[in-house]
């Protein structure tokens, strides 16, 4: 979402990014839904597939974190501070608050 709200500024990382998210969660709930209708034998593949999720979890994870370093840039949050009609320096309760009344 930020990311759109700043122009694609990670472009098609991005898009691999939001696809890996996906993989997962539809490996994650397979592997679920596999030990729900057949918990004995997915009890025997259980440990080798939860380290591969592990793995991929851990990737994920890294990408994620590489996607925010990059959008945590001051360039980029400046940008989305005037897209979102605020300076960053700005406290953002105060922006409404007109202050003591006189």
């Amino acid at each position: 979402m930020i990311d759109l709200r700043l122009g694609g500024v990670l472009g098609e990382s991005l898009e691999e990014l939001m696809t890996r998210c996906e993989e997962y969660r539809q490996a994650t709930t397979q592997h679920l839904l596999r030990a729900l209708w057949h918990p004995w034998q997915a009890r025997l593949r259980m440990r080798a597939r939860l380290h591969v999720l592990r793995q991929d979890v851990d990737a994920l994870h890294r990408r994620q974190e590489a996607a925010m370093s990059v959008l945590a840039q001051p360039e980029h949050s400046r940008a989305l501070a005037e897209r979102l009609g605020r300076l960053p320096d700005q406290d953002p309760r105060r922006i409404n608050d007109p202050g003591p009344a006189a």
